[in-house]
């Protein structure tokens, strides 16, 4: 089942701490907005360590 809805910013982190420990969860947005970013707090929030790629796709 997808569920695309649209959120804020500052809504996202509560998103993903209820949703992407259960399901996985697509982040999408132009170059430069704080996705990486945003994941990692995320990772280190939830007890996780997040890995960087410095590969450009």
């Amino acid at each position: 089942m997808n569920l695309p809805i649209q959120v804020k910013q500052e809504e996202l982190s509560e998103i993903l701490l209820t949703v992407a420990p259960i399901r996985p969860v697509f982040i999408w947005g132009a170059p430069g907005i704080g996705k990486s970013a945003l994941v990692e707090k995320f990772a280190l929030h939830a007890g996780f360590f997040a890995l960087k790629s410095e590969q450009q796709f």
